[in-house]
């Protein structure tokens, strides 16, 4: 009976050795599958989620495959952190060799775009760009000369607020252009898959004096302008559509959902959605 116990034990282990080295195996391929057909300098991070694999991959659907690809490039803002989830994953047939570059059908992908504060500055033109969450009430800034002030930006947008920090011009004079740093609250707006940031106001923490010659007092006019911009998500990789945008700590993220996609392991970029047959 003891012998019989151990070997059951041992059967079981290797069983989970076998099923965690098939796991593994195929999260590197597609990895790598992934880091080719993207142009990556690095292999993203791929996860298999579920257990066991080998019952799922019998039963022809994965529960869930996520991906974290760090440094995707982008025409639009350089490089960006990527990532997504795919749940339901029909795969194309019940080896567990599974073909990076065969279509497979996905019942829901999620997905987010973060764009960091320095490659965001970079779209600006404001190289040393600060990215942060607006102040929570009015008590402790201004809306500025020409800025319209925290108060009346309203709740219906405040969730979608920013505070972008930079160096910009405010000036002129017989020298050159007088550059200084200005802080400008921003709205984010997600409209027919293009994201807006829209300057609002002029954010003044600290009250100034007068009579100093020192610094320009900003108007949002004159600095507003240079933290504006439009991007277009649909130039984003992965071609999921974009569902919202918002700020997190120093990070612009925009997210997106479909349901019923097909895509290709080895070709991610390319997600487009399944044919419909009415």
């Amino acid at each position: 009976m003891r012998k019989l116990i151990i070997t059951l034990v041992s059967l079981v282990a290797l069983a989970l050795v076998v099923d965690f080295g098939a796991a593994t195996f195929t999260e590197y391929r597609v990895s790598r599958a992934i880091r080719h057909g993207a142009s990556l300098g690095d292999d993203p991070a791929v996860t298999v989620s579920g257990f066991p694999f080998l019952t799922q991959v019998q039963g022809g659907t994965l529960d869930a495959v996520t991906v974290r690809a760090r440094n995707v490039p982008s025409e639009v803002v350089g490089q960006l952190l990527v990532e997504t989830r795919f749940e339901g994953v029909h795969l194309p047939s019940s080896s567990w060799i599974i073909d990076t570059d065969a279509p497979m059908q996905v019942n829901r992908a999620e997905g987010r775009m973060i764009i960091g504060q320095t490659a965001l500055g970079q779209l600006l033109g404001v190289p040393d760009l600060e990215l942060s969450a607006p102040p929570s009430d009015k008590s402790d800034g201004t809306g500025g000369s020409g800025g319209a002030g925290l108060v009346n930006l309203g709740p219906a947008i405040s969730a979608n607020a920013v505070l972008l920090t930079g160096t910009v011009q405010v000036g002129e004079d017989e020298k050159g252009p007088i550059r200084q740093q200005v802080s400008v609250l921003a709205r984010l707006l997600l409209v027919d898959d293009k994201v807006h940031i829209i300057p609002s106001a002029v954010y003044q923490p600290q009250a100034h004096d007068p009579a100093s010659t020192d610094e320009i007092i900003p108007t949002l006019d004159m600095a507003g302008p240079q933290f504006a911009a439009t991007i277009n998500a649909d130039d984003l990789p992965f071609g999921i559509t974009p569902t919202g945008v918002r700020a997190s700590g120093s990070e612009l993220i925009i997210e997106g959902a479909d349901e019923d996609v097909t895509l290709q392991l080895g070709e991610l970029l390319k997600l487009t959605p399944t044919p419909t047959v009415e």
